[in-house]
């Protein structure tokens, strides 16, 4: 049976999901994107600004506790302007090069838009590794789905409906 990792760049996801105003079951999105197949590791990576660490641990925990490994990396802050992520492409584009390298996995599933990780697609792909990119339509750049080919594209929007968190109202609260 082949073997799956999932790699996560969760800035990506993040952002792609403000915009549709979903929140996500990320045991279920590990779910569907092991195709079937047996998964080795779901690997999340992410920032957190300093000013956010009790709730970002919370949701790291939470992660953790559905099976997915969390990797954090410093979020630089800078007073008057917009924070940056430092290290999370690279460390995740490494991990994906070093255990497919390993031969750990088969069939790698990168969920991003980020064409910056065309480089190592092309890379594993170069390893005979077969890898899929799983993002939502409006926001993967062509460049990654014609890395992969259309065939190996997983558009997330297509199972929104059954990887998003059911929100359950408490009674008397609307």
């Amino acid at each position: 049976m082949d073997r799956v990792m999932i790699f996560c760049d969760g800035s990506y996801l993040f952002h792609s999901l403000e915009e549709y105003g979903v929140r996500l079951h990320y045991g279920k999105l590990k779910e569907e994107l092991s195709l079937g197949k047996k998964t080795i590791r779901a690997l999340f990576y992410g920032s957190s600004p300093e000013s956010k660490r009790p709730q970002q641990e919370a949701f790291h925990n939470a992660l953790r506790h559905l099976g997915w490994d969390v990797k954090v990396y410093p979020l630089k802050e800078v007073e008057g302007k917009r924070s940056k992520e430092k290290q999370v492409d690279i460390a995740l584009a490494t991990d994906l090069l070093l255990y497919g390298h390993k031969d750990l996995y088969d069939i790698a599933v990168l969920i991003t838009g980020d064409k910056d990780y065309k480089p190592a697609v092309w890379a594993v792909k170069e390893m005979g590794k077969l890898i899929k990119i799983a993002g939502f339509r409006k926001s993967v750049a062509m460049d990654l789905i014609l890395e992969v080919g259309d065939e190996n594209f997983i558009p997330l929007d297509d199972m929104l409906d059954r990887i998003k968190l059911k929100v359950v109202s408490k009674p008397g609260s609307g």
